[in-house]
């Protein structure tokens, strides 16, 4: 059997006492929290029966907000989802429009071609001019149709940081991560060239940014394009200057149609790094000479080709709209239910506000009681201390007898309150045993015992 020494610097302190279960003074407590006087006992249970049921009250409670907040965050995860895929739709509207401005362009640009023909095939008036214009607006076609010069390319940059290889940035993947860029050193004026291996009438160049880092690095390039090697290609004509590209995004730049073999980008006047995520190059060779019939044919399947990809594409836009619609109705339900919860809440603790105050009510009522004689009183409750030398059991049937139990401490100022009525070098028997199981101390009430 284990009795406690109580001091003022912690609640409890379990100390063995030779197997016996009374202690060397015998002088034990109790607290009266049941019965004050006949007419308080059934307040003081109604109160003991109001505070079980605030304190079940307050545990469902508290098990409702963490149901509310789990179902907040799965909210949030949904509309981020959602966000997302807006995003994502909207991205792929804007690609599809642009398709279909690019796909009635090819077809006026087709038309216009079919009638050219046909007034060539009629008419020997002015074949040259004639035969002028329809390489014009078949060079415009095959710069839609032609596809990224720079794949086909063979690329190199200044320096090596890590393995980010210079063909990474021709590699035809717009992924804006640093394992899919090029990253060179930080040099001296950095920069990194693709050699598109013939000689093409440029018209445009795509330039990806890299989305995890760094976007301002690439602030200040230029995109220079020529058939010369001279200082690594930086000598060649300047098509653009890149002022900003946001992180992660593409940015085309017009180059109307300069003629080179070589693409560079530099960054001059300044020692940085240099990353590329993806450059594509568009334009058409640089080559003279009539187009025959079969170039027109060719002309026809390539136009063909963009009507089935569009059509596919389409596909495609309405399926994610249709499971964009699927997600906007989970996320309207979801809101539902997450409204029909805060209602609840709301309701519920309403009602543990109005418990709360009667609880309290209950208190201050008991609080201005006053003991019974040779009691003492310590907030809302009364304590009777005797110096008869008891057993542990013997004091626990002495405080029932009164309509009391051997003390019970909830705090810290009630066990300071406790050693003062005992005094110095005494010891009491309190409401704390292990007896039902060995090694485990339990309050009289059935509590578990907690130290601080």
């Amino acid at each position: 059997m284990k009795i406690l020494d109580i001091d003022d610097n912690m609640y409890v302190k379990p100390r063995t006492r030779h197997g016996f279960q009374y202690s060397v003074t015998g002088q034990h407590y109790c607290d009266e929290r049941d019965q004050l006087q006949t007419r308080n006992n059934n307040l003081t249970k109604e109160r003991d029966q109001l505070q079980t049921i605030n304190n079940n009250l307050t545990k469902e409670r508290d098990q409702l907000q963490t149901s509310y907040n789990n179902l907040v965050k799965e909210r949030d995860q949904l509309q981020t989802s959602n966000n997302n895929l807006t995003k994502e739709r909207d991205q792929l509207q804007t690609s599809y429009n642009n398709l279909i401005k690019e796909r009635d362009q090819l077809q006026t640009s087709y038309n216009n071609l079919t009638k050219e023909r046909d007034q060539l095939q009629t008419s020997n008036n002015n074949p040259a001019k004639e035969r002028d214009e329809l390489q014009r607006e078949t060079e415009k076609l095959n710069n839609k149709i032609k596809g990224n010069l720079a794949m086909n390319g063979v690329a190199t940059q200044s320096s090596l940081y890590g393995n980010r290889d210079a063909s990474d940035a021709i590699d035809g993947k717009r992924n804006t991560h640093y394992e899919s860029c090029t990253h060179t050193l930080k040099d001296s004026n950095p920069w990194w060239r693709v050699d598109l291996l013939n000689e093409y009438r440029i018209t445009e160049v795509t330039l990806t940014n890299r989305g995890d880092c760094c976007p301002e690095r690439l602030d200040g390039a230029e995109i220079r394009i020529g058939n010369s090697l001279e200082n690594n290609g930086i000598n060649n004509p300047r098509c653009a200057v890149i002022s900003h590209i946001p992180a992660g995004e593409a940015h085309t730049f017009q180059c109307s149609g300069m003629h080179g073999r070589y693409v560079v980008v530099v960054i001059p006047g300044r020692s940085e790094w240099l990353t590329l995520c993806e450059l594509e190059v568009y334009g058409t060779p640089a080559v003279t000479g009539q187009h025959s019939c079969a170039e027109r044919d060719s002309l026809q399947t390539s136009n063909n080709n963009l009507t089935k990809e569009r059509d596919q594409l389409q596909i495609s836009y309405n399926n994610l709209t249709k499971e964009r619609d699927q997600i906007q109705t989970s996320y309207n339900n979801l809101a539902k239910e997450r409204d029909q919860l805060q209602i609840s809440y709301n309701n519920l603790t309403k009602e543990r506000d109005q418990l709360q105050r009667e609880t309290d009510m209950l208190n201050n009522k008991i609080k201005g009681r006053p003991c019974p004689e040779g009691w003492k009183k310590s907030g809302s409750s009364c304590y009777y201390t005797t110096t008869v030398i008891k057993t542990w059991e013997e004091s626990r049937k002495d405080c029932n007898e009164r309509g009391a139990h051997l003390v019970i401490i909830n705090s810290k100022e009630e066990q300071t309150f406790i050693n003062g009525l005992n005094g110095p070098g005494n010891e009491t028997w309190i409401g704390l045993t292990n007896v039902d199981t060995k090694g485990t101390w339990k309050w009289v009430d059935g509590t578990p015992l907690t130290t601080a």
